[in-house]
């Protein structure tokens, strides 16, 4: 099969709307050799009547899709849904307030492989069927997958964009950018990047750093998407929050002082 570890790319749906397109895009990642969906606050949970519905919506590709959706996994929130993920991609048709790092599906695609063959679990996230993703669910990306279709038009079915980045997954070559990472180096997962980014807005809020202003949300977003990018070891973010602790002690120690 030509996607490399497809155990470890999970195919991502954000707050899907209808059991029907999860179905399909279920048959997409069949067709494509991808078998790890999983549901971010579903409006239907994959149970009862929904799970038929998606079954049937899933046509011919009913027996791998099938098992696809029998065996997808279903979270209350983002964050919780990308605990065990290294690197993660986000798609999505419009331009945001803050800086992305942005690819076509192709690009995406030998980036995916890369990271995969150097044993770092992937995430890629498909937004709801009317509104797509928001920016706080955009900024928990390292990069952007922005298709190239035509002006006024780039929008696209729930379905049809799993379909697209699965099938790019598909064709890409065997071993591109294999050599790109160091297997040596332990990436960070998303569970403890999100333990130290809520360590250091919390800092950041106790001394006053964000105005009182709707730009504090930019500046959160801008600082979150700079870590999500940086693709940090587990040991560099561990020293992060040495950082963090340090500073935390001088102010401590600059407190008890004063008050003596």
């Amino acid at each position: 099969m030509p996607v490399s570890a497809a155990d470890d790319i999970a195919i991502v749906l954000v707050r899907p709307q209808l059991a029907e397109n999860v179905g399909m895009a279920a048959r997409a990642m069949a067709n494509c050799g991808l078998s790890s969906l999983r549901l971010v606050s579903p409006r239907s949970p994959l149970t009862g009547e929904a799970l038929s519905r998606a079954h049937a919506a899933a046509g011919r590709g009913g027996g791998v899709a099938g098992e696809i959706l029998d065996g997808a996994e279903s979270f209350d929130s983002l964050g919780a849904a990308l605990a065990d993920r290294h690197e993660v991609w986000a798609t999505s048709a419009r331009r945001r307030d803050f800086r992305q790092v942005v690819c076509g599906p192709e690009e995406a695609a030998a980036e995916v492989r890369a990271f995969c063959g150097a044993g770092r679990a992937c995430a890629i996230l498909f937004g709801p069927e009317r509104t797509g993703l928001e920016n706080d669910e955009i900024v928990r990306a390292g990069r952007v997958i922005r298709f190239p279709l035509a002006e006024g038009a780039r929008s696209l079915n729930l379905a049809q964009a799993v379909l697209l980045v699965s099938w790019c997954l598909w064709r890409s070559g065997d071993g591109a950018g294999a050599d790109a990472f160091d297997p040596g180096e332990e990436p960070v997962c998303r569970g403890v990047l999100d333990g130290f980014l809520a360590r250091l807005d919390e800092d950041l809020r106790a001394c006053g750093y964000y105005p009182p202003t709707p730009t504090a949300d930019v500046m959160r977003r801008t600082l979150e998407g700079f870590f999500a990018r940086a693709g940090l070891t587990e040991q560099e973010v561990r020293s992060f929050e040495g950082v963090l602790r340090a500073l935390a002690e001088r102010r401590a120690v600059r407190r008890r002082s004063e008050d003596n």
